[in-house]
C-alpha cells in the first residue's frame, strides 16, 4: 500500500469514528436532553394552570400565593408584622418585585430562596416560563442564600434558619426596602435592612442593639447552598463555585469538587482574605456573596452529599467578631448578587463596590485580552445596527481591514506561486529521487521569484484566535443568548435549526436524532472552502492536497454539534467570502501584468 493510500484510509477511519461517536453518543444524549427539557416545559405549564385554578377557587394559602410571585386583593393581605402559620411549617413571605427579578423572601430564617429572572425565558417558545434562579429547600434543585450572625462565644443566642422575623412591609421593590426585626429575649435586638436596586444587587445591613448589661460578640456570615442533579462541565465556560481572594481568582468546577470529596471526604477549599467575593456561576447566571471590603474574612468552598443529593456550598465568616458593648450597637453591611451575568452590569458593580476580578465571573478565558474587546466591538455595532448577526459581519470586515497588509502580501505570494506551479512540478519530477537536492533547488526558486511557501497559512493563523474568541463571546455572554439574525435564525448562540436531510424543511419528514445538524450555513461553508482552494495554488505534495480536500468535511462534522453556535459558522462563511474576493482581485491584477 502506498503512502497516499495509507493516509486516505487513515483519514476515512477518523471520519468514521467521529460520525459513529456523534451517532451513538452525542445524538442519544442530545435527544435525552431535549426530552427532559420538553417534559420540564410541560410540567411548568401544567403547574401554572393548576396554580391559577387553585387560586381562583380559594384553595391556596397566602404563603403559597406569594411564593409563586402572585398577588392577592388588598382585603386578603394580613396586617404588617403578622405571621401567618398554616400548620404545615409554612410562614409568611415577602414578595420581591423589580423590573428584572420576581420572587419572594422567607421570613423563616430570612432566606433568599425564590427568584425568577423576568427578562429571560427558558426557550424561545412564546409560552416558555421564566428562568428560575433560586428555589426553596425541599425542591428538586434547592438553591438559596442565607446571611446572618454567628455567636463568637457561648451564652449568646443569635437568629438562625428557624428564626421567624417580623417585617415592616409585605413587598420588596427598588423603591421600597424592607426591615426585618427579631428579639432574642436576652437583651439583643436584631434588625436587618434589605434593599434591592433596579438590577440584581441586594444590599443587606444587619444591626444589633445590646440592651442588656453584658457585652456580646458576633461574627457576620453568609452562605450560598445549591443542590445540583445534573451538573455539566463545559471546557469553554466556568460552571460551579468561584471567588476572588486577595486579588487571586479561584475556580472550582462541580466535577472537580465532587471528585476531590470522594478521595477525601473532608476536602475543602479554604481562604483567608482581606477583600474579595465568592459565589456560584452558571453559563449565564450568577449568585455571589460580597462581604464588606474593609473586613477580613474566612471563606470555604466544598461539596457534600446529603440524602442522596449532590450539594455545593460557598460561605464566609468574618475573622474578627464584632463587639457589642452593653447599651451599644454594631452593624455589618454586605451585598448579594443574584441574576444574569450582563457585561455592563457586572462591570458597574466591580467599579462601584471596588470588587477585584468581579468581571472574571464572565469566563473570557486565556484570550481575555482579545475576547473582552471583541464583545464590546460587537455590542457597539449591535447598538448601531440593531442586530448581533449584522454586528458579526461588520466586525469581520473590521478584522479583515486590520490584517489587510499581511493578508494582501500573503495573497500576492500565493498568486505568484500559482503562476509558477508548472516550473515547481518540473523541479519535483527532475529531483524526485534526490529529496535533499529537490528541497535545495525549490528554496532557491522561491527566493529568486519572491515566493513565500507558507503564505497560505498566514491568513489562517490570524483567523484562528479571532475564531476562538468569537466562539467564547457567543457561548458565554448573556447578550448573545436568544439573539436573532434573519429568517430562520432565531438564536445566534445555538446551532442551525434547519437540516440538509429534509432539504432544510422542504420535505415533509423529520430529522432523525442521530443525523448531524448540517444546516444551510454549514453547506455554504463547505462551498466557500472548496472555492477558496480552487482559486489558490494547489500543494505540490499529494499528501498535503489530500488533507486540504478532506479538511472542510471534518470542519462540517465539528459544526454539526448541537452546542456549536450558528453565529460562528456565519462568521466563517463571511470571512471566507471576503478572502475569496480579495484573492480573486489580486490574482486578476497579477495575471494582467
Amino acid at each position: 500500500m502506498t503512502e497516499k493510500q495509507r493516509l486516505t484510509v487513515a483519514m476515512l477511519l477518523c471520519l468514521v469514528v467521529v460520525v459513529l461517536w456523534k451517532v451513538f453518543y452525542i445524538a442519544p444524549l442530545e435527544k435525552e436532553r431535549a426530552v427532559w427539557a420538553a417534559a420540564q416545559h410541560t410540567q411548568e405549564l401544567e403547574k401554572k394552570k393548576q396554580f391559577e385554578k387553585d387560586r381562583a377557587s380559594g384553595k391556596l394559602s397566602l404563603d403559597q400565593v406569594l411564593a409563586e410571585g402572585a398577588s392577592l386583593p388588598p382585603e386578603q393581605m394580613p396586617a404588617r408584622g403578622e405571621v401567618v402559620d398554616h400548620g404545615f411549617s409554612e410562614h409568611r413571605r415577602i414578595k420581591i418585585e423589580s423590573p428584572r427579578l420576581h420572587g419572594s423572601l422567607a421570613l423563616e430564617g430570612a432566606l433568599l430562596d425564590d427568584l425568577t429572572l423576568a427578562d429571560y425565558k427558558v426557550t424561545l417558545a412564546k409560552d416558555s416560563p421564566d428562568v428560575v434562579l433560586l428555589a426553596p429547600k425541599g425542591t428538586k434543585e434547592a438553591y438559596f442564600i442565607e446571611t446572618g450572625w454567628l455567636p463568637a462565644g457561648e451564652g449568646v443566642r443569635a437568629p438562625d434558619k428557624t428564626t421567624l422575623w417580623k417585617t415592616d412591609h409585605d413587598k420588596l421593590t427598588p423603591e421600597n426596602p424592607v426591615t426585618l426585626t427579631w428579639d432574642n429575649g436576652a437583651g439583643l435586638h436584631f434588625k436587618r435592612h434589605i434593599a434591592l436596586d433596579k438590577n440584581y444587587l441586594f444590599t443587606i445591613t444587619d444591626t444589633v442593639e445590646n440592651a442588656g448589661k453584658v457585652p456580646a460578640a458576633l461574627h457576620p456570615y453568609g452562605l450560598i447552598n445549591r443542590t445540583r442533579v445534573d451538573a455539566k462541565a463545559y471546557y469553554v465556560s466556568q460552571e460551579g463555585p468561584l471567588g476572588a481572594f486577595n486579588g487571586v481568582l479561584t475556580e472550582a468546577g462541580y466535577g472537580t469538587l465532587k471528585k476531590e470529596s470522594k478521595d477525601n471526604p473532608d476536602a475543602k477549599m479554604e481562604h483567608d482574605s482581606d477583600n474579595g467575593w465568592m459565589g456560584i456561576a452558571d453559563q449565564y447566571w450568577l449568585t455571589a456573596l460580597i462581604p464588606a471590603q474593609d473586613a477580613a474574612f474566612h471563606s470555604t468552598i466544598y461539596y457534600y452529599n446529603k440524602s442522596g443529593q449532590d450539594r455545593y456550598q460557598v460561605d464566609f465568616r468574618s475573622q474578627h467578631g464584632l463587639e457589642i458593648p452593653a447599651g451599644g450597637s454594631a452593624s455589618f453591611t454586605q451585598h448579594v448578587f443574584a441574576g444574569a451575568k450582563m457585561v455592563k452590569i457586572i462591570d458597574t458593580y466591580r467599579t462601584e463596590l471596588n470588587l477585584p476580578l468581579f468581571d472574571r465571573t464572565i469566563n473570557y478565558g486565556s484570550l481575555y485580552f482579545l475576547t473582552r474587546p471583541m464583545f464590546f466591538v460587537l455590542d457597539f455595532f449591535n447598538g448601531l445596527l440593531g442586530n448581533f448577526g449584522l454586528a458579526i459581519l461588520l466586525m469581520t470586515v473590521l478584522v479583515k481591514l486590520c490584517v489587510f497588509p499581511l493578508a494582501n502580501k500573503s495573497f500576492r505570494s500565493m498568486a505568484r506561486l500559482k503562476t509558477h506551479m508548472p516550473e515547481l512540478q518540473a523541479l519535483r519530477e527532475r529531483f524526485k529521487h534526490d529529496k535533499p537536492k529537490m528541497n535545495q533547488e525549490m528554496m532557491k526558486f522561491y527566493k529568486e521569484n519572491r515566493i513565500n511557501p507558507m503564505a497560505g497559512c498566514m491568513p489562517l493563523l490570524v483567523q484562528i484566535p479571532v475564531f476562538f474568541s468569537l466562539y467564547k463571546v457567543l457561548f458565554i455572554t448573556i447578550e448573545m443568548r436568544h439573539a436573532p439574525f434573519f429568517g430562520w435564525i432565531k438564536d445566534l448562540s445555538a446551532s442551525d435549526p434547519l437540516n440538509i436531510i429534509n432539504l432544510f424543511g422542504v420535505l415533509p419528514w423529520g430529522v432523525p436524532h442521530w443525523f448531524p445538524a448540517i444546516g444551510p450555513f454549514s453547506v455554504l461553508f463547505v462551498l466557500t472552502m472548496y472555492l477558496q482552494q480552487w482559486i489558490s495554488p494547489q500543494p505540490t505534495d499529494q499528501t498535503q492536497r489530500t488533507i486540504a480536500r478532506v479538511m472542510p468535511l471534518f470542519l462540517v462534522v465539528m459544526f454539526s454539534n448541537s452546542s456549536f453556535p450558528v453565529g460562528l459558522v456565519i462568521y466563517w462563511c463571511w470571512s471566507n467570502s471576503l478572502s475569496i474576493l480579495q484573492q480573486w482581485v489580486i490574482t486578476r491584477k497579477l495575471n494582467k501584468r
